[in-house]
């Protein structure tokens, strides 16, 4: 059974993230390894030189995860998100 979703949507050579996991999922570190799997997949295709996600400002776990992933804060939050990005390669 399906527990989440990963999308990245690509633009040239950079793609923004997008990762989704079911509610009853969470806490168990299931996105995470979503995140790293497809952060790997992205990598090894070379469909993309680098990531951009948002998560929203009160969605810790999220901020954490693309963080323990790699991902940089661009900045402070904007219209109650946070901006990260990854740099492949």
């Amino acid at each position: 059974m399906p527990v989440g979703q990963v999308r990245v949507d690509l633009d040239g050579e950079s793609g923004i993230f997008s990762i989704v996991v079911a509610p009853a999922e969470r806490g168990r570190g299931i996105g995470q390894a979503m995140l790293r799997r497809a952060v790997a997949e992205v990598e090894r295709t070379g469909l993309a030189t680098t990531l951009t996600a948002l998560a929203r400002v009160d969605n810790e776990a999220s901020i954490h995860a693309f963080e323990q992933s790699g991902f940089r804060r661009r900045g402070g939050p904007g219209d109650g998100f946070v901006t990260l990005d990854l740099v492949l390669g």
